[in-house]
């Protein structure tokens, strides 16, 4: 086992969507495009030369039906139809996979979509391995293995990034927003493959902020109710990498800007998230992070 003390600092918001491995330091980044900038091996589609199986009917095969309402919609039932999310490549230490995740979405009457903002979708999966023949075995299939999204859908996302924790487990990344109340929150979901299984893991806040619902007026505040604004963005995000770690800690450092007694200012704060035995959680209540 090794372990190091060098900090990867990422550009979030800066850098195109490049999915990454981290592979040549133990301390790796999370998120859109950073790893790239230390000269790490792209790993968006790594199986992409290769012929992988057809999407159609790996939905098919997870969802056990062939009914379809058009090209890319199942029916599942009267009430639940099946698209895809998305599907995707990958390798580790044991093998060449390609993965095709489905969603689940409810309706009623006339594809009238269950779209209350707290709806979600059920996530489904089915994997494959490549064999020394080059042709492609199912290894794992589950029509559950979780749930994402709101308004009745999962997020809309084409790849996940891929990293590999350790020898064993390899995370895919995907992003997730929530919109409600006049705040807007954005998440990086963790979705782990280890044993041929998959779990979702929890997420890592990437940004919230207020402004639907806030003002910098402290005259509207006191007559209309508002709150003062704020903002928190992720700057830097980084794991400890080990063969012999599982759960690694995540260590997230965040920007804020809080307008607190009329004054907007901007300072930085550190988030460390632990793993729970179900869900990555903050150790720290990330709204306290803010003065009152």
């Amino acid at each position: 086992m090794w372990l190091g003390a060098v900090v990867l600092l990422l550009a979030f918001f800066a850098a195109p969507k490049i999915a990454a491995t981290c592979t040549q330091s133990p301390i790796c980044g999370l998120g859109d495009g950073a790893l790239t900038q230390a000269g790490l091996r792209p790993a968006v589609d790594e199986l992409a030369t290769d012929l992988v199986p057809d999407v159609h009917r790996a939905l098919e095969q997870l969802y056990n039906t062939t009914a379809r309402l058009d090209a890319s919609t199942l029916r599942i039932s009267d009430t639940e139809i099946a698209k895809l999310w998305f599907a995707q490549s990958f390798q580790d230490a044991s093998g060449e996979y390609f993965v095709v995740f489905g969603q689940i979405q409810g309706f009623e009457g006339d594809l009238d979509y269950l779209r209350c903002h707290a709806c979600t979708a059920s996530i489904g999966q089915i994997t494959y391995k490549k064999l020394e023949n080059k042709d492609w075995k199912i290894i794992s299939l589950h029509k559950n293995i979780g749930k994402t999204g709101s308004w009745g859908a999962a997020p809309d996302i084409d790849h996940a990034d891929i990293h590999h924790i350790s020898k064993a487990s390899t995370w895919l990344l995907s992003d997730r927003s929530y919109t409600g109340n006049g705040e807007t929150s954005d998440f990086m979901e963790i979705i782990s493959f280890k044993n041929h299984q998959w779990h979702f893991l929890g997420e890592i806040m990437t940004s919230e902020d207020n402004y639907g619902s806030c003002s910098d007026n402290p005259e509207e505040r006191d007559d209309a109710g508002y709150h003062p604004c704020r903002e928190l963005k992720a700057i830097s995000i980084a794991y400890i990498q080990g063969d012999a770690i599982e759960y690694p800690e995540i260590f997230v450092a965040y920007n804020k800007k809080t307008d607190h007694q009329n004054d907007m200012n901007t300072i930085a704060a550190s988030v460390r998230y632990l793993f729970d035995g179900a869900n990555y959680k903050p150790v720290t209540d990330i709204l306290n992070l803010f003065p009152k």
